[in-house]
This record gives C-alpha cells, sequence and structure tokens, in this order.
C-alpha cells in the first residue's frame, strides 16, 4: 500500500483528508495521490486551483533557502500535472511573478501562458472601469469615483484596458477610507527589490530570472547568498575579463586593487547595507566589511581581507610578498614581457597560499569582534596582475562560538 495512503483518512463529509506526518518522499507526490483519491471518491476527474503558486518561491528567495523550495516544489507540482491526464480535467495556476521560467515548472510543456499584456483575458486581472462603475452605482458612491481612480487605477493590461486592484476596492467600499491597502499583502516585495537590477531578458520578455553576466550585483549576490563555489570562481573570471596591466602598476597594485573592490561591491548601500573600508575592529584594520541594516534582505555580514602577491624577479627563486600589513616602499618597477609568461601552477600556489594567509588573519586580528549577525561570510583574496584567487567560507553562529557550516 502506497505508505501516503495508509495516513489519510476517508470521510463521506468534507475536511476527508488527514496527514499525520511530514516526510519528503511521501509529501512529493501527496497531491498527485491526493487527485487519485478524489476522482476514485467522486468518479469524476479534478479541476485543480492554485492561487499564488509562486508565493512559496517569493519566501524562500527573501529567507535563503530558495533552491531547496524550487526542488521541492518542482517534484510536487511535477507530480501533480505532468503525465496524470487520467485524473484531472483542468488546472489553473494564478500568480504574481513568471518564475515558471526559473525552473519551478520546468517538467510540463504543456502549459498555456496568459500573461497581462496579452488580450485573451485581459480584463480578468483586475476591476474594469465599467464595472467599477456598475460597483459605486450599486454602493451610492459615484460621487467619489474619480477620487477612487486616482488611487486605485494602478493597471494597465493588454490594449490599454485599465484595470483597478480588487482588494483596496473592496476595502475602500467596505470603510469608505482612501489608502494604499494593497501594500500591506507584501505580494510584490521579491519584485520591488529585484527591480532595480533587473537584466534585458527582464525587460524583453517579462520574467524573473538569475544574471549569469559579471555584474557587480549579480557577484554580490553570490556573496550574500553564501554561494561561494560560483563566487569563487565569477570573480576571478570578471577581473581576468575587466582590468589591464596598466591598472595594476607596481607601485599602485595594492591600492588600485583595493579601490576595485570598494567600487565593485559599492552597491551594497543601496540594498540596505553598511560598507565600511579600513575601519579599525579588534587588533586591526579589516580591509572591506559588509554589514545588513533592518531593511536588508539577507542577514548575512561579510569580512574581506586581501594580499597582493608580487611578480617573480627574474634573478630570485621567491615572490617578492607585499600585504597590506608591510610598510615597503613600491619602486615604481614597471613590467616586462618576460613577466606576462609565468608559469600557471607556481602562480596559483603563490595565489593561494596568500588567500590562506588572508583568512587566517581575520582571526588572528579578530576581524570578527562587533558582528551582531548569526551568519558571516569570510573572503581571502590574492591579486596579481589580472589574477585573483579566492577562498571563503560561511560561519554561524551558535552559542558565543563560530562555526564553520559545512
Amino acid at each position: 500500500m502506497n505508505p501516503l495512503k495508509s495516513k489519510i483518512k476517508h470521510k463521506s463529509e468534507p475536511g476527508m483528508v488527514l496527514f499525520l506526518r511530514l516526510n519528503y518522499e511521501i509529501t512529493k507526490d501527496a497531491l498527485l495521490d491526493l487527485s487519485k483519491y478524489l476522482k476514485d471518491y467522486h468518479k469524476s476527474k479534478c479541476i485543480v486551483l492554485i492561487d499564488e503558486y509562486d508565493h512559496p518561491l517569493d519566501i524562500a528567495y527573501r529567507y535563503q533557502y530558495y533552491e531547496k523550495a524550487r526542488g521541492f516544489f518542482a517534484s510536487l507540482f511535477g507530480a501533480l500535472l505532468k503525465g496524470n491526464d487520467e485524473n484531472l480535467k483542468k488546472v489553473l495556476l494564478v500568480g504574481v511573478s513568471r518564475v515558471a521560467k526559473s525552473g519551478y515548472l520546468s517538467g510540463l510543456n504543456n502549459l498555456d501562458v496568459f500573461p497581462m499584456h496579452d488580450l485573451e483575458y485581459a480584463n480578468e486581472f483586475g476591476f474594469t472601469e465599467d464595472e467599477i462603475s456598475i460597483l459605486f452605482q450599486y454602493y451610492n458612491k459615484v460621487d467619489q469615483l474619480e477620487e477612487v481612480k486616482k488611487w486605485y487605477d494602478g493597471y494597465k493590461a493588454g490594449n490599454g484596458i485599465h484595470l483597478y486592484n480588487p482588494w483596496s476596492i473592496n476595502k475602500f467600499i467596505r470603510t469608505n477610507i482612501l489608502k494604499a491597502y494593497w501594500i500591506d499583502t507584501g505580494g510584490t516585495a521579491t519584485i520591488r527589490k529585484l527591480l532595480w537590477r533587473s537584466s534585458d531578458n527582464f525587460q524583453d520578455k517579462g520574467w524573473l530570472q538569475h544574471s549569469k553576466t559579471y555584474e557587480s550585483d549579480s557577484i554580490l549576490e553570490m556573496l550574500l547568498q553564501g554561494n561561494l563555489i560560483e563566487f569563487e570562481k565569477e570573480l576571478p573570471k570578471m577581473i581576468l575579463d575587466i582590468l589591464s596591466y596598466h591598472d595594476v602598476p607596481d607601485n599602485l597594485a595594492e591600492s588600485n586593487y583595493h579601490l576595485f573592490m570598494v567600487g565593485l561591491f559599492s552597491q551594497a548601500q543601496f540594498r540596505g547595507y553598511k560598507l565600511m573600508s579600513n575601519k579599525e575592529s579588534g587588533l586591526g584594520r579589516f580591509d572591506l566589511k559588509i554589514e545588513p541594516t533592518e531593511n536588508a534582505i539577507y542577514q548575512t555580514s561579510v569580512i574581506m581581507e586581501f594580499k597582493l602577491l608580487k611578480h617573480k624577479n627574474n634573478d630570485e627563486d621567491e615572490y617578492n610578498i607585499i600585504d597590506d600589513e608591510t610598510d615597503d616602499e613600491e619602486t615604481g618597477h614597471e613590467k616586462t614581457d618576460n613577466e606576462k609568461f609565468i608559469d600557471e601552477d607556481e602562480t596559483g600556489h603563490g595565489l593561494r597560499k596568500k588567500s590562506e594567509e588572508a583568512l587566517a588573519q581575520i582571526i588572528e586580528k579578530k576581524y570578527r569582534t562587533g558582528i551582531r549577525t548569526a551568519k558571516l561570510v569570510e573572503c581571502g583574496i590574492a591579486f596579481q596582475g589580472k589574477r585573483a584567487y579566492v577562498l571563503s567560507r560561511v560561519l554561524c553562529k551558535e552559542g558565543d562560538q563560530w562555526v564553520e557550516d559545512s
């Protein structure tokens, strides 16, 4: 017997289903099994109505478990909606953001999508002007119609149809108070936060998706989400693509790399974070710190430490190493053509060593002092020419201790 079926109690009255225990392997087929039981019980195929189907991903994105939620609901809805014609007659999904393009419903290939700008169902996304007029006549509020239009005529659908928010209209009819009711629902909070970094795909096609370019905002997003595998891969690629050797001459390399990183993450200030550079903390001065305010999506702090690996001199067996703790003056040495042909393995080893030293310095100098968030990302980044190497870790606060997240 199906393990879910053994946990379901059938009744002849409404409320016939009782879930006694949740388990991923069982619950991912829960809606599929339910459609079978309903069809068997009522001797008729099911009509499935799913309102706000995108809301789980919206919440998951805001609270940083997006990928897990996307995988679960893709399995849940995929099992119900794909290859289940025997039990389903029709399905209607309604939502705010078109997350079907994120892979959420990628298992389905027979969906018809009707956005607001299409004509077929354009007048179904809210109250039309004709419907508002009829409503206000019925409730004797015709004299307030123009003022209501100024407040709630906020949508324009296909063919220029003006739509009014049904929730706001109904609330006004009941209270007779003009105010912004819809903001209390928070249904578009994620969209509003993401609009500032929308890609060409978003503007051209009308849906949200993660950027795959080397834009500073997407690099910042990886860091704040704790997606360190991608961050460690994409940041060096970005530096290789953008920087020139002329941007980091020997006598200015350390300060120029530092300024580049400050500029790269300066967008954090517009997303509810405080960005600090070369400030005292613990027993020294960190290179870069990002701390969230209460308005930030991710309550994650970031500490970065930078190291510089100089080019190897031709007459020496070792690299000249410069970091932010030394007081050595630069010589203004100009790179020669020979310096462009450095042993990649040897350089990679040197960069990794400096990244490890950067991470160790964060602990040694007690740069974590004063961190108030429960999640912390630490990065040790080493530079040489157009090369960069990144080592990073995510830590979670457990009592008074920071524990590395595995």
